[in-house]
């Protein structure tokens, strides 16, 4: 899904930074420290917020919007399977 949106900067000390950074660092699953996070958060990094501007499209689209991967030499040969036994009816084993 895609949609036009309006990004702002939500500024340190705000009401809605007191809204809704206690809700993101509560999210945060390998931080143990919520209010020493909030003070970094406030100290040297910057939470967005996205505002749609116009109606969200809730279609799914015929075709994927990824890019194809590039070509690359980079390739890794396929190995044969391990076996720990030899497989009956196979004609290698014979």
């Amino acid at each position: 899904m895609s949609w036009p949106a309006a990004v702002s900067r939500l500024e340190p000390g705000s009401e809605l930074w007191t809204t809704v950074v206690p809700q993101l660092t509560a999210k945060r699953l390998n931080s143990a420290a919520g209010a020493e996070l909030e003070q970094h958060w406030a100290a040297g990094c910057v939470v967005s917020r996205l505002v749609p501007v116009a109606d969200v499209v809730d279609e799914l689209r015929d075709a994927s919007l990824a890019a194809p991967p590039r070509p690359t030499p980079a390739t890794r040969a396929t190995r044969k399977p391990f076996r720990l036994h030899r497989v009956k009816g196979s004609s290698t084993n014979r």
